[in-house]
């Protein structure tokens, strides 16, 4: 959301250059491990089953697919919509 608002606002270079790269950094963390086990930091509980952490994802895994078909990048907007299926 951040890197739409900056390209909104005409600065397209800052959001490709120094956004985009951190966007894809924290995604790639994303496709390798959003289905595995989690733990609830509150509960100190081990699970597959944290609903909001999963819902996060999903839903940084949409937002980056619009991003990146947006930025003209379809091979990782695709990875975006191909992982959360």
């Amino acid at each position: 959301m951040f890197a739409n608002l900056l390209m909104d606002n005409g600065q397209q270079s800052y959001a490709k250059d120094v956004v985009v790269p951190l966007i894809k950094f924290d995604l790639d963390w994303v496709h390798a491990n959003w289905r595995q086990d989690g733990c609830d930091l509150w509960e100190e509980v081990h699970s597959n089953d944290f609903f909001w952490n999963r819902m996060g994802y999903y839903h940084s895994l949409d937002e980056a697919a619009k991003l990146f078909t947006r930025l003209g990048d379809s091979a990782y907007a695709s990875k975006c919509q191909n992982t959360k299926n």
